[in-house]
């Protein structure tokens, strides 16, 4: 056999056994554990992790990622409008992680690698936040758990955060920067604050329990209703207007927010070890603390 013609099928043998990434048939690019090894995902991606997001577009996990130790990322992202479906599956550390360096997915480090959409999946057990994004992301419908920093933390203002469970991670459980939505999520036993949103953000039935710090902490200008915080620090605290939200049994103050701030329609229960509830503000609607219907 000519030998230019044995080197050819030597190449096709070995084509055959490197995974290939290649877009799915509705042109979402699909990533998975052999993926991330092989490289070649994006252009610039090299073989193993992080996983390189260089270009627009949307992306698929077709299988769990998992990270050899807490100081590496398992995503990277380096271009704007990058949207990931997790598609139920997880990205873990292979090791006990949490107090290093890695994240789960990282886009911060190019700030201007803004409108991330990361949903439906788990995050668990990385080196330090489990996502880190930046200016107008959506997460929804993420499970972040027992990370080494925040579970959810995104550093651009105008995020959205919806239907999430954030729990038992090191930091807060979901931190989002100014003018954010935070709605529908679950903040359950992370150090810091269960929530926590800066400046003239929105947050709205949420549920945040046994959190060290504040089950919700906000910025000025905020708007916090309808939501529940039991045994946290604090219940709720900041500035703005706090309506329609049960406060129960937490160490200090349910309500902790300014002298000139509204409250109204709110229940407060058990906080401050019986004592006064609300730190101060005024009534801008009826309250029912304990059972008096004036707080505080």
């Amino acid at each position: 056999m000519p030998r230019s013609h044995s080197s050819w099928l030597l190449l096709a043998a070995v084509a055959l056994l490197v995974p290939r990434v290649a877009p799915a048939v509705d042109g979402v690019i699909e990533i998975n554990q052999a993926a991330a090894l092989a490289g070649g995902i994006t252009a610039g991606d090299a073989p193993g992790f992080p996983v390189t997001l260089t270009a627009p577009g949307s992306y698929r996990l077709t299988g769990g990622l998992v990270v050899p130790d807490g100081a590496t990322t398992a995503i990277l992202i380096d271009a704007s409008e990058v949207a990931i479906d997790l598609n139920g599956f997880s990205i873990t550390c292979a090791d006990p992680c949490p107090g290093s360096s890695g994240f789960g997915i990282d886009s911060v480090l190019v700030p201007e690698n803004f409108g991330a959409s990361v949903r439906n999946g788990t995050i668990r057990g990385m080196g330090t936040a489990g996502l880190r994004l930046v200016g107008r992301s959506v997460v929804e419908d993420v499970v972040v758990v027992g990370n080494g920093g925040s579970g959810i933390l995104v550093v651009g203002g105008r995020a959205i955060v919806r239907g999430c469970l954030a729990e038992q991670n090191t930091g807060d459980g979901i931190h989002v920067a100014a003018k954010s939505v935070v709605e529908g999520n679950t903040a359950f036993e992370n150090t810091g604050a269960g929530i926590f949103a800066e400046f003239g953000s929105t947050v709205s039935g949420n549920s945040a329990v046994d959190n060290g710090d504040a089950g919700i902490q906000c910025g000025a200008n905020c708007n916090v209703f309808r939501n529940s915080a039991v045994q946290n620090g604090v219940g709720i605290q900041g500035t703005g207007t706090f309506s329609d939200n049960t406060i129960t049994d937490n160490t200090g103050f349910g309500l902790s927010i300014g002298p000139t701030d509204g409250y109204g329609g709110n229940v407060l229960r058990g906080n401050n070890s019986g004592g006064d509830q609300v730190s101060a503000g005024l009534q801008i609607g009826t309250n029912v603390c304990s059972s008096n219907t004036t707080c505080p």
